[in-house]
């Protein structure tokens, strides 16, 4: 799985570990990357597809250049906590803004993973179960859980996002120091993506060499491909020119 996945998605084999864990798979080392699986996934994904799917969000990190600075999203917490308790809590008042943004972008990331894997299955039923699974999923319920009524869920959740300021606030703070967005808010996202216009043409072969799709934005900087929307580049912070 993981060889045809990079094959598909033109990424040099990293190492692929499988430990003792529980629902869970990430990926670290950033000069050379390599992929853990925990047992707790591989037991709760009962379809190889899904277990694929994985791997594939997995190099998704890798080829969008984002493990660095996943690490440090991960590692910054206890560097502040030294940071504050040498300033008498002055830098880790200041460092905690850096934080909330590095946690932000780290939440967002998993969203282009997540297209990584919808690009490398071009099936997103397996996406969507993968996520659900995740979402509340466990081996002695799982013939039970229903692909179609979790992405109804979905649905409605981006029908809610005009919902009244107390329950925006919630949701926002229930986001702020989270490392991955809700599986739910996933799931809206690639239901969108794949019945969108790029996703058709990355399909039919028409992005350059590069990756990105012909006439896209890249980055002045690191010629990362950038979406029509964006103000800054989401590898390195460059500002976009506007087109």
């Amino acid at each position: 799985m993981l060889r045809e996945c990079c094959e598909i998605l033109d990424v040099p084999e990293p190492e692929l570990y499988v430990m003792q864990g529980g629902v869970n798979a990430y990926t670290s080392g950033h000069n050379h990357p390599f992929i853990v699986l925990q047992t707790g996934l591989l037991e709760l994904m009962d379809d190889d597809n899904e277990v694929m799917a994985v791997i594939a969000h997995e190099l998704g990190h890798i080829k969008c250049g984002h493990v660095l600075y996943k690490t440090m999203a991960r590692g910054i917490k206890p560097l502040l906590e030294i940071a504050g308790s040498v300033t008498l809590g002055l830098g880790g008042l200041v460092g905690s803004t850096i934080e909330v943004g590095l946690l932000a972008w780290d939440r967002r990331s998993e969203l282009s993973a997540d297209r990584s894997a919808l690009l490398t299955m071009q099936d997103v039923r397996p996406c969507i179960t993968m996520l659900m699974k995740l979402a509340g999923g466990t081996e002695r319920h799982v013939e039970w859980l229903d692909a179609e009524q979790f992405l109804n869920q979905a649905r409605a959740y981006k029908e809610g996002l005009d919902e009244k300021m107390s329950d925006r606030f919630y949701r926002f703070m229930a986001n702020m120091r989270a490392s991955h967005p809700f599986a739910v808010e996933r799931a809206r996202a690639l239901d969108e993506w794949v019945c969108s216009h790029q996703y058709n043409q990355v399909l039919v072969g028409n992005y350059s060499g590069t990756g990105q799709l012909v006439g896209s934005r890249l980055c002045p900087t690191c010629r990362q491909p950038a979406q029509p929307t964006d103000r800054f580049c989401s590898k390195d912070g460059t500002p976009l020119p506007i087109h």
